[in-house]
């Protein structure tokens, strides 16, 4: 939800994987990886910034995907 004072929004959701925390860390390292599982369904992605180290970012877009 938008806050009134920054006009920050901050989403948040859940998911659980079947996978090792290897595996997802990795998976959180690897910016291919990250568009392939992480946009909900019916959404693609796409990685605008990416800098995965202790401090860093990332923006993904996440399109819906039009059918037809």
């Amino acid at each position: 939800m938008a806050n009134a004072l920054n006009n920050k929004r901050t989403d948040s959701a859940s998911r659980v994987i079947k996978a090792s925390p290897q595996t997802i860390y990795q998976a959180f390292l690897n910016p291919e990886a990250l568009v392939a599982w992480l946009p909900p369904k019916g959404m693609s992605g796409h990685i605008d910034i990416f800098d995965p180290r202790e401090g860093g970012t990332y923006r993904m877009n996440n399109p819906h995907i039009r059918n037809g």
